[in-house]
């Protein structure tokens, strides 16, 4: 880890690792990393306001360290056990770490649920906490947490396409790709990780995130439909014969 560390001293992480005191483990490392992240995005969406893409996309750093918080509060984990997994630069910079900290100090998860009421998470999370209810399986948070930010992201860019396409102030050819791949790959591993964790059909129909991309609803359909997982992969790969292995 020090090797490490000495090496990125000369690159453009420099100033965000300089405050790391011994003894230096990787989830240190992360953390700040993770900090100079957030403060680039942060600075980002403060330049380029008119995009509501990029405000959207930070919504990701948010949803980050809801979904370790979520998780915990469900395996019964303290503060003091949880706290090492967070920074919360990125909700301090937009004004939201008294609410986390709040979610983080709920007596449970269904506290935790209850104080996120009037955030764009909270439909979904409830969601997630009755599906941890009936079985058990605390990553159904990480699913329904991204449900909540990717659906708000493939929404905006389907209805925002042309304000991408045509600006000539910046180049946006890209974006487009972005949102596809985020989403695609989404839908495709949510609906593989539901059918592994036997979530009824029409409760993983409802994970999907819309509008889709290169992999269309009929395929993710078919996928639900699906016996198994492995003949589920075999419906990506009638679309994506090369791809998928």
């Amino acid at each position: 880890m020090e090797e490490l560390l000495n090496r990125l001293k000369v690159t453009p992480y420099s100033e965000a690792l300089s405050n790391l005191v011994p003894p230096l483990t990787a989830r240190k490392l992360e953390l700040a990393l993770r900090r100079r992240l957030d403060k680039a995005h942060y600075d980002l969406m403060k330049a380029a306001g008119g995009y509501r893409l990029i405000q959207l996309y930070y919504l990701k750093h948010i949803a980050w360290d809801l979904k370790s918080v979520l998780k915990s509060k469900a395996l019964g984990k303290s503060y003091e056990e949880s706290i090492e997994y967070l920074d919360m630069k990125a909700e301090e910079l937009v004004g939201r770490r008294e609410l986390m900290v709040k979610v983080l100090s709920a007596s449970d998860v269904r506290e935790g649920v209850a104080l996120l009421s009037g955030t764009e998470f909270h439909a979904d999370i409830e969601r997630a906490a009755a599906s941890f209810s009936a079985t058990g399986e605390a990553r159904f948070f990480d699913i329904y947490v991204d449900h909540a930010v990717l659906t708000a992201i493939s929404e905006a860019y389907s209805s925002e396409s042309k304000l991408y396409s045509s600006s000539r102030s910046v180049d946006v050819a890209g974006i487009g790709e972005i949102v596809a791949v985020d989403v695609d790959a989404y839908n495709v591993v949510s609906v593989l990780r539901a059918k592994l964790w036997g979530l009824p059909s029409q409760e993983v129909r409802n994970l999907l995130v819309t509008p889709t991309f290169r992999v269309p609803t009929s395929v993710l359909v078919r996928m639900i439909g699906s016996e198994s997982v492995s003949d589920a992969v075999k419906q990506i790969q009638q679309i994506y014969p090369t791809e998928v292995k």
